[in-house]
């Protein structure tokens, strides 16, 4: 399988928008994953929704017991971030930690990262 070729040679493989659309337990099973995305939907208002935060509790406990770093996305607010990172969640991506940029502006970013 060329996953498992690419996540030999040190590639790291994310299931991306955990939660919605195709993602399944049955990726859990049957794909190569180093990595969890949990979608949007479930991180929204987490910090205040008990359902949103016990479904994310469990897939992140669900996760980790099978070596996943566990990433949420579209973290919007430091309330979300704070609630992810009590349940347990590795890593966060979203408006929170940066604004889409363009192929220009990405460079000029990272080069002065670089200076």
């Amino acid at each position: 399988m060329q996953l498992r070729e690419l996540q030999a040679a040190g590639v790291s493989i994310a299931l991306d928008d955990f939660g919605t659309g195709f993602s399944s337990i049955n990726h859990f099973l049957k794909l190569p994953i180093d990595i969890l995305k949990l979608d949007r939907m479930l991180v929204a208002d987490i910090d205040h929704n008990d359902l949103h935060q016990a479904l994310t509790a469990g897939t992140i406990e669900m996760a980790h017991r099978i070596g996943l770093t566990v990433v949420g996305e579209g973290v919007e607010r430091l309330e979300e971030r704070s609630a992810l990172q009590d349940l347990g969640g590795n890593q966060i991506q979203g408006f929170l930690t940066g604004r889409p940029l363009t192929e220009s502006s990405f460079v000029d970013h990272i080069t002065s990262l670089a200076a």
